[in-house]
């Protein structure tokens, strides 16, 4: 898994004040339906946290060498999945058995047939719509694309096996609808991504494992030890251009565990260059929000960094 590094200076800040070393089940999101400007999910994803063995100025060369990129040893992140929201009439319910066909040339062989429910927000209303919904697997359950009048999903599901390997599930998909029924022209795409951590109870405060009282996560959390929820949002598609949520609960697990569920969603506007530079430049921002969220603590328990270009 590949999250990209700050600034060389915001590391060596963090060197300065930060000690070196301080102290339900594989998710399938399968019922997103976000629409031009919210999303609406009842996804749920499995991550742990691991161990990280770096320090930050070896982070810092491992940066130099890769160009930015960074990769744990033991990587959180098992679910993962691109939305694109394509023009009014380009993907109807009678198109979809002209592309499934596609699909499963690229391995997504098993389909089934669901109903959904969607939500659209806007400043004026709020309406709710049941749709069909085509889900197309891979053999091994760890791949899905799914089929809704308009939108289009590419889900990984499990380990996560890097993010080429996801770009690949993408460039699969956009291959399968040019060749059924012409190329996409998204009007957004969004991409989501799912945490989850369980760590030890004794002891146990959100700001040890979240950057509580940084850009993103406010210090009031920062010495939580019981369940909470933190829910932040900020964008609409149809007026801003963009939507980013952060959403984060801590629940107790067991007697001797806790366990952290993050997840965060990043919409755009897609006016103009490809499904894919658009998708990079979202996952760019992904990387650095993720690293923005979490203490050298989490990173201890991710196994360290590691050379990544990929």
């Amino acid at each position: 898994m590949h999250r990209y590094r700050a600034h060389a200076a915001r590391i060596v800040r963090r060197a300065a004040t930060s000690p070196a070393n301080p102290d339900d089940h594989p998710g399938v999101a399968a019922e997103i339906l976000a629409t031009g400007n919210f999303a609406v999910s009842s996804a749920v994803g499995m991550v742990g946290i691991s161990r990280v063995a770096s320090r930050l100025g070896v982070a810092y060369l491992t940066k130099k060498k890769t160009g930015g990129r960074v990769s744990y040893r033991k990587p959180i992140l098992v679910e993962m999945f691109a939305e694109l929201h394509l023009e009014q009439g380009y993907l109807s319910q009678a198109s979809f058995f002209d592309v499934v066909p596609m699909l499963k040339t690229q391995g997504l062989v098993d389909a089934e047939i669901c109903q959904v429910v969607g939500v659209m927000i806007t400043p004026e209303q709020v309406q709710q719509n049941t749709a069909p919904r085509v889900r197309c697997w891979s053999a091994k359950k760890d791949r899905l694309v799914q089929l809704s009048e308009n939108v289009v999903i590419a889900n990984l599901v499990g380990p996560y096996p890097g993010w080429k390997a996801f770009r690949a599930l993408v460039d699969s998909v956009v291959a399968a609808l040019t060749s059924s029924v012409g190329a996409p022209k998204p009007s957004s795409v969004s991409l989501t991504t799912i945490d989850k951590m369980k760590v030890p109870q004794a002891g146990f405060t959100l700001g040890r494992y979240l950057h509580c009282g940084g850009p993103i996560v406010p210090a009031w959390y920062a010495d939580t030890s019981v369940a909470s929820d933190v829910t932040l949002g900020k964008g609409l598609v149809v007026k801003d251009g963009f939507n980013r949520q952060v959403r984060i609960a801590v629940r107790p697990s067991g007697d001797a565990e806790v366990e952290i569920v993050a997840t965060t969603l990043f919409h755009n506007r897609h006016d103009k260059g490809s499904v894919g530079d658009e998708l990079e430049a979202i996952h760019e921002e992904s990387n650095k929000t993720f690293e923005s969220l979490i203490t050298e603590t989490t990173r201890q328990h991710m196994g360290g960094w590691v050379d990544a270009t990929a």
